[in-house]
């Protein structure tokens, strides 16, 4: 997983939020300036202009006044007087003139004077920053507009206030912007501790996912519900599955089983176990691959943190332990293999004191027969007086050395099937082999009322297998055959008739030899046929089979390379089919 990227991701936001920060302050400044200048300032001049306006209409009545007397030589001095004197007036503040110049002028189609003009003009002819104001002059009495007054007031009220406004509002926007950098610093000192404490945390869980995938064994994280949280690439490796295919479903959909109740087994035994603070370790279960095969694990589980309860994690560790199971299970087969030669060297050693013991009294008996049928036939002509009687003893004498011979050859049998074979691989006739095994069961079948058929086709070549273990094979096959024969005949069924069918051809489709060994037996369940050849399974009661007959079988049959199928319906009987190579 990348961790990267959240880290990067706020740096971007550091410098977005930089940049949305000096847009901001670029825009409240831009935004003051413009008021500024463009509607403060304005407005000042005109309140400034207007309280001029005022002073300059009262200075302008007193001049009317004086304008309204009647004209005599004083008038122009008394007009010149109460110039001066609105010249003398002065700001509170700064105690200087407040009126730097007046000027007057006069419409003297109104005002009739005798001597001369009465335009006046006094103060400081060269102010160039004052403020103007022009006043019209009315006729007291009449009203009639008589002239125009001209009031130039000093500009140092206008530059204080302006001065005191500015400073008050860019103090203001200084505060403002302060405040804007502190909650900049702040922001971005946020961010960087978030920022840190992310790189702490990414450098946290890079840690524990090098730490899950450097260990060998499947990690997986689930909630109190089952729900896995989080995986480790063994997992995946180990079942085939994707990441995404797995987070967020439940535990249940990757336990091999055939219902929800083998399944369901994290409230049943690991929930419980952890809330009772007990061990949930070497749990032997069965997980389910993507392509529908079992994968044997032992899982440990724990607490992530004291209790279930408090955060409802559970960490799981699973062990594949499939290898180990078959290793487990070559051994157990090796082990029996080994038991089972155990047995046959006991039954060859058996055999060949037996056969000692037994061929002595054969030899005489068939010598003592043979003699007799000689003595018969040289002596004991059949005639028309003696034949019915003769000849009646004549093949009591052939059935008596008959049955020595059978006898003869089942001791060998025995011997040879009990004797090991130093050569593993001979070429060998498939059909001899056959019928040495069946010598053992002849006459059993024939005591059972089984109804035995045996088909053996022709160009059957020879191959290269070991004698000896493809008679085991069959034995084990026809033993079994025999058990389920007996088995359903004692349940009785209305007109039940036993078979056992072999039949033995080649197969030049395959390029194969074909041993097909058929009975109408109790048959299998799919269950059982799938489970036939595992070590000590069986469906027989107690002491009548250990459930390694198959697994013999089994075990012999990938030892040289052949091939078995199994076809069974319950009730209805089984087909085992022997692949061979040649």
């Amino acid at each position: 997983m990348n961790r990267e990227k959240p880290i990067a991701t706020k740096k971007n936001i550091q410098v977005l939020i930089t940049i949305l920060f000096l847009f901001i302050f670029a825009a409240m400044v831009s935004l003051v300036a413009i008021y500024w200048l463009f509607i403060l300032e304005p407005r000042l001049k005109l309140s400034v202009e207007s309280n001029y306006r005022v002073v300059a209409t009262l200075q302008a009545k007193i001049l009317a006044d004086i304008l309204s007397m009647p004209v005599d030589n004083l008038t122009r001095n008394r007009l010149i007087r109460a110039i001066e004197n609105m010249l003398l007036l002065e700001d509170p503040v700064t105690k200087r003139p407040f009126i730097v110049k007046m000027s007057m002028t006069l419409d003297y189609d109104v005002i009739k004077t005798r001597n001369g003009t009465l335009d006046v003009e006094l103060g400081d002819v060269a102010c160039k920053d004052c403020i103007v104001t022009q006043v019209p002059l009315y006729m007291n009495t009449t009203k009639e507009l008589i002239g125009l007054i001209v009031v130039y007031c000093s500009s140092e009220s206008f530059n204080r206030l302006t001065n005191d406004v500015r400073v008050r509002l860019f103090t203001g926007l200084a505060i403002i912007l302060v405040l804007l950098f502190v909650g900049w610093l702040a922001t971005y000192g946020l961010i960087s501790e978030q920022k840190r404490l992310t790189g702490r945390l990414v450098k946290s869980h890079t840690y524990i996912e090098n730490i899950m995938s450097s260990i060998h064994d499947a990690i997986l994280i689930i909630d109190k519900n089952g729900v896995i949280l989080s995986i480790n690439e063994h997992l995946t490796q180990m079942l085939g599955f994707q990441e995404e295919e797995i987070i967020t479903s439940n535990l249940n959909t990757i336990i091999k089983g055939d219902d929800s109740d083998n399944k369901d087994f994290v409230k049943e035994i690991i929930l419980t176990k952890l809330i009772n603070n007990e061990i949930v370790g070497n749990l032997e279960i069965l997980l389910m691959r993507k392509d529908g095969q079992s994968v044997s694990v032992l899982l440990s589980a724990s607490n992530i943190s004291e209790s279930v309860e408090q955060t409802g994690s559970i960490i799981c560790i699973a062990r594949d332990i499939t290898d180990i199971k078959a290793k487990e299970m070559e051994i157990q087969e090796k082990n029996t293999q080994l038991v089972h030669a155990g047995r046959l060297s006991a039954l060859g050693e058996m055999s060949t004191g037996v056969a000692h013991e037994l061929n002595q009294p054969l030899t005489i008996i068939r010598l003592a027969a043979e003699g007799i049928r000689k003595y018969f036939t040289k002596n004991l002509e059949p005639t028309e007086g003696n034949a019915p009687n003769v000849k009646m003893e004549f093949e009591a004498i052939n059935e008596i050395i008959s049955q020595v011979k059978r006898a003869t050859t089942v001791i060998n049998n025995m011997r040879s099937f009990a004797r090991l074979n130093v050569n593993d691989y001979e070429p060998i006739d498939l059909s001899e082999t056959l019928d040495k095994a069946l010598s053992f069961f002849r006459e059993q079948f024939r005591l059972h009322a089984i109804d035995l058929t045996v088909t053996v086709g022709e160009k059957v070549p020879k191959v290269r297998l070991n004698s000896q273990k493809f008679e085991q094979i069959v034995v084990n096959i026809l033993t079994n055959a025999r058990y389920a024969l007996d088995k359903k005949d004692r349940k009785d069924y209305t007109g039940y008739k036993k078979f056992v069918a072999l039949r033995l051809f080649l197969s030049n489709g395959i390029g194969k030899a074909i041993l097909e060994i058929q009975d109408n037996g109790i048959g299998m369940s799919e269950d059982v046929r799938r489970r036939c050849f595992e070590p000590f399974y069986t469906t027989k009661d107690v002491g009548e089979g250990t459930g390694l007959g198959l697994t013999i079988v089994n075990s012999i049959a990938r030892e040289f390379g052949l091939t078995i199928e199994v076809e069974s319906t319950e009730g209805q009987g089984s087909v085992f089919r022997i692949l061979i190579p040649i």
